[in-house]
């Protein structure tokens, strides 16, 4: 038999009880307000440090800089993301019939993103283990320690199931609140992103 939410840590129950927990957050108000805006701002903010580390900013800028424009503009991103993914993503779901409002639809989108908290720490362990080499396209600090190299096979590891995680949570979530399947919310995830995702691979190539 299946624990309640309410018995369990939710950190917990949403992974293995996604739909129940999401209605939980729904049924007890958990669904607007502050828990959503720091949801998004720290989304935005893990976007921001991994786009970073993959442009090499720490070519350019210090260190402190890089973690100042993360936090201030990842923010703003994350809480623009969080409108306009939702705005689409309740758009696409009512095509395949969902019933989900708008408000229900950005819960779940900023739930979603909940095991960002998670990988809060292990951006600061990285931080410390690696500093200015992780957005360096030099690395004088992992060259002279080879051994550190290590470090980042968990990392990617930790990073696959997060994506995982937060790819369950939103395609479960959204069958939940628009009362249809798995596989009507998935297809409204590929509805929504998929035109976008071939404008930019075109952008790339041509």
């Amino acid at each position: 038999m299946e624990a309640n939410p309410k018995q369990m840590p939710l950190w917990l129950t949403i992974w293995n009880q996604p739909r129940k927990t999401i209605q939980y957050f729904l049924d007890n108000n958990l669904d607007r307000g502050e828990i959503l805006f720091l949801l998004a701002a720290f989304s935005g903010i893990d976007r921001a440090l991994d786009r970073a580390t993959r442009q090499a900013l720490g070519d350019a800028q210090s260190i402190w800089w890089i973690l100042g424009l993360a936090i201030v503009f990842g923010s703003i991103g994350g809480f623009i993301s969080l409108y306009i993914n939702s705005a689409v993503i309740k758009w696409t779901s009512g095509w395949l019939g969902g019933n989900a409002d708008y408000r229900d639809v950005r819960a779940v989108w900023a739930w979603s993103v909940f095991p960002v908290w998670l990988s809060l720490p292990v951006w600061v362990l990285q931080l410390i283990v690696f500093g200015t080499d992780l957005f360096t396209t030099a690395t004088p600090r992992m060259d002279q320690y080879p051994v550190l190299g290590l470090i980042t096979i968990p990392i990617d590891i930790f990073s696959g199931i997060m994506v995982f995680w937060m790819a369950k949570i939103l395609i479960f979530g959204l069958a939940e609140v628009n009362q249809f399947s798995k596989w009507r919310a998935f297809a409204s995830i590929l509805l929504g992103f998929a035109p976008l995702a071939l404008i930019i691979v075109l952008a790339v190539l041509l």
